[in-house]
Order: structure tokens, then sequence, then C-alpha cells
């Protein structure tokens, strides 16, 4: 497609239906393409937006009210900003991502994480329930304290059989398979529940004193 940007407003035209359309974007002054295909655009009114979907525009607030001046990429993928107040600027796909309170819904440490063999993730935190993340990005919470008679997990792990089992640091097991959390053995000493599969298929299961 084709963006053009006019002293006021942003527009693209789509060459199949030879129409204009107005993309909501004010005073656009500079605009980048990343390598994921995504505008970017600087406004005059200090602030600089981003295309998440077609004609879906985000606010950059790391790249708001620091004047830009020039955008542009490299061949390695980096963006980099020229600004008035906070010079030569880089941005660069991250190594790391990190899961927000926003997102979480809490602050409380990470205590156990697993693949689930699908592109996402099972994961426990301190005493918040069992949370799972898609290959998309949808966040799922799985309550397991009416089952296991607490939700501060421990440990852990999946089954070759694709059914995942818990371990709560009150000395609980449990097994999540088809939707269904069931409470597989308990320890009353309180011992926190470390689970390993071993090649035959048959599981390890300790808590501190027990084994």
């Amino acid at each position: 497609g084709l963006l053009v940007g006019t002293t006021r407003h942003l527009y693209r035209y789509f060459h199949d239906e030879e129409r204009w359309a107005r993309q909501g974007v004010v005073w656009p002054t500079y605009a980048v393409r990343d390598q994921r295909g995504r505008w970017w655009i600087a406004q005059g009114n200090r602030e600089t937006v981003r295309e998440e979907a077609p004609g879906e525009w985000r606010r950059v607030p790391e790249l708001s009210g620091i004047g830009v001046t020039s955008l542009a990429r490299d061949d390695e993928g980096n963006l980099w900003v020229g600004t008035v107040r906070s010079g030569l600027l880089r941005l660069r796909e991250s190594s790391f991502g990190l899961l927000s309170e926003a997102q979480l819904g809490t602050s409380g440490s990470g205590r156990a994480v697993v693949a689930d063999g699908k592109g996402g993730l099972w994961f426990g935190l301190a005493c918040v329930a069992l949370r799972h993340i898609a290959d998309d990005g949808r966040m799922q919470t799985w309550p397991v304290r009416e089952s296991l008679g607490g939700d501060c997990i421990s440990g852990l792990l999946l089954d070759r059989s694709g059914a995942l089992w818990i371990g709560t640091s009150t000395g609980a097991l449990g097994r999540l398979a088809n939707g269904v959390v069931q409470l597989k053995a308990s320890w009353g000493d309180g011992d926190a529940i470390g689970i390993w599969e071993q090649d035959h298929g048959g599981l390890l299961v300790n808590g501190g004193s027990s084994t």
C-alpha cells in the first residue's frame, strides 16, 4: 500500500479500490517501517505512533514528548531515532521479554515454569493460582486451591501424555488433564513438592524430608 502524509493528516491509498482513507494520525512528519512491517510515524505535536494492525495506531510513550527529528532503519533491522531532547536513539528487538504486573494481575515471584508443548507456557506464581499463556499471548488462570488445598505452586511437569503435574509448597501433588485438576497425593509435613519424569514414564516426586 501507499501512505501519504500531508501537513495535517496521514492517508492510505487502497489500489484495488482506488480510494484514499484517512488514518486518524495528525501532523505526520517522519515515517519508517520496521522489520515486522509495522509503520512508525512521528507527529508534529511531539507524539509518536505505531501501526499494530492495518489502520490501528497506538501511541509509543517512550518516543513521545522528546521531539523526533528523523526515523530510519538499518540493514540489521534496528530503528534509529533522532531527537531534539534525547540525542540519537536505537531501538532493537529484545532477547528477553517481561510479563508485566498488569498482565499477570500480581507482582508475586515466579516459582515454576514449563512449556505446554504447543508454543505456550504453564507457570506458577507465589500463591496466586496456576497460569497459562498461549502462543498468541492469551492469558488464562486455572484455580487449584479447591482441589489441592492451596495454590502456592512449587513444581510443574508436563508428562508424555500431555497431562500437567502440579506440586505445591504445602505438600500436595495434583494432575491437570482434560481441563480438570485432581489431587493425586498429599503429604502433611508442608514441604514443597518437586516432580521429575523418568525415561520409562514413571514419576519421581520429592518434598523436603519426604520422597
